[in-house]
């Protein structure tokens, strides 16, 4: 019993890691098109 709730808290903290990764390299990405962007307006 005590081994599936490590198991889970550790699938799910694996999980939130990876969506984290990507939630930033999405907002970097966009940040940078946005500077980019301003540049290309200036």
């Amino acid at each position: 019993m005590q081994k599936i709730l490590i198991d889970r808290n550790q699938f799910v903290a694996e999980r939130l890691i990876e969506m984290l990764n990507n939630f930033r390299i999405t907002f970097h990405n966009v940040t940078f098109s946005t500077v980019m962007l301003m540049f290309n307006l200036v």
